[in-house]
């Protein structure tokens, strides 16, 4: 497979993808770090790659997406942006997360539910709230 069909299968077949500098472990820049944190924050599972690894990734993945800079956040196919974007959101309570799609809550923070348990929590979706409405975007 070439490295943009690999670069747009991550994409598609991961709900949520992260291109970045270094890993979530170990971000490499403050931008990269910043969206790790929120998406922590949040406590959703995500996949991540380390655009440092190869440069052709980069190069690659700003030709399929048309945004130049590195972090780049899909959720769900869809490009988010950077971490200045991310961030916006996430300050604007626009992320919000769920046990199952059907269940749907603005949360500025993680439920209490989510705190440390024995047993981990169900996996949490990612979406973006409608700046207009209290209703999930589709």
């Amino acid at each position: 497979m070439e490295l943009k069909e690999q670069i747009i299968n991550d994409i598609k077949t991961n709900s949520i993808m992260l291109y970045m500098k270094g890993t979530p472990e170990m971000p490499q820049c403050g931008f990269s770090n910043a969206v790790v944190q929120v998406l922590n924050h949040y406590g959703v599972e995500y996949n991540s790659t380390n655009v440092l690894a190869d440069p052709e990734i980069r190069v690659k993945l700003s030709e399929y997406s048309n945004w130049p800079t590195i972090p780049q956040l899909f959720v769900k196919g869809e490009l988010i942006g950077g971490a200045d974007i991310t961030m916006e959101l996430h300050n604007n309570c626009f992320f919000y997360t769920s046990p199952s799609p059907r269940d749907r809550t603005r949360s500025p923070k993680p439920p209490s539910a989510f705190k440390k348990k024995k047993e981990p929590p169900p996996p949490l979706h990612l979406a973006l709230m409608s700046p207009t409405s209290p209703h999930p975007m589709p």
